[in-house]
């Protein structure tokens, strides 16, 4: 925008003159201003006019750049510092698909505090502690993945219960997905694990009316999601069983048709 009002001007300039010249009057401006006169033609004060607009805009230049100066410098030290983290990081998971836990490790929590997504590298630095049997460096990883930002806590507790289940801490794993599911009642794989646990727990009047909540959703592939079905219908009949016939009536028919079929639950 100012370059081209600077290059309208200087136009406009040129045009005058060139129209003054043509017809041999240079033009007379006469300025007054007590108790100062300034005479001079129109020539003259139209090159000191957009001298003088050319000065003040490369002042402004010179003022804006000034003050957009040190923000410039940080961007591009935080940006050459998040670049060095981003290859570190790409570093790291080579080294982690080659088996190479502890240069892993070292190069994925290396630059993680400069990383614009550092979330991302606790992340896979908490699964190569787990997996080097260090659980209390795992916390520790998880709880810097927790002060990360930007970062998600669904995603942090995602893999912190996923993590408690392969360790066989399976009450720590039930809290951490209560609170996925606290955040977001329909999150897929909060849900898809927490059918695992319920499964592992052996608690069947949790497990089951889960399993039908995600039946469509197919986020439990299909011979799991029966096997699973089966197992919970079989312990709930044979607690229902020991109630009485009334109560196993009831819990015969409120069975889906197709598990009233499977040869496991009819006999």
């Amino acid at each position: 925008m100012m370059r081209r009002l600077l290059a309208f001007l200087v136009v406009a300039l040129i045009g005058a003159v060139i129209v003054l010249s043509f017809y041999g009057n240079n033009g007379y401006v006469l300025l007054h201003y007590s108790p100062y006169t300034l005479e001079t033609s129109l020539t003259f004060f139209g090159f000191a006019l957009v001298l003088l607009v050319v000065l003040v805009l490369l002042l402004l230049r010179l003022v804006s750049f000034s003050l957009l100066l040190p923000r410039s410098i940080h961007e591009a030290i935080r940006g050459r510092r998040d670049r060095r983290a981003k290859e570190a990081l790409a570093r790291g998971l080579i080294k982690l698909a080659e088996g190479e836990w502890n240069q892993a490790e070292a190069e994925i929590t290396r630059q993680a505090p400069q990383h614009s997504a550092a979330v991302v590298n606790y992340l896979y630095a908490a699964r190569i502690a787990q997996r080097r049997g260090n659980i209390e460096k795992r916390d520790h990883y998880l709880r810097l993945a927790y002060g990360a930002k930007p970062h998600s806590e669904v995603a942090v507790l995602l893999t912190q219960a996923e993590l408690q289940m392969e360790q066989g801490q399976e009450a720590q794993a039930l809290a951490s997905l209560m609170r996925v599911l606290e955040l977001e009642e329909e999150q897929p794989r909060g849900q898809a694990l927490l059918v695992e646990l319920y499964a592992r727990l052996k608690d069947w009047p949790s497990l089951y009316p889960l399993l039908l909540k995600i039946e469509k959703s197919k986020l439990v592939p299909e011979p799991r999601w029966l096997e699973l079905a089966v197992q919970a219908q079989r312990a709930l009949l044979a607690k229902a069983a020991g109630q009485g016939l009334d109560a196993l009536q009831s819990a015969w028919s409120d069975l889906p048709k197709r598990l009233r079929h499977h040869p496991e639950l009819l006999q």
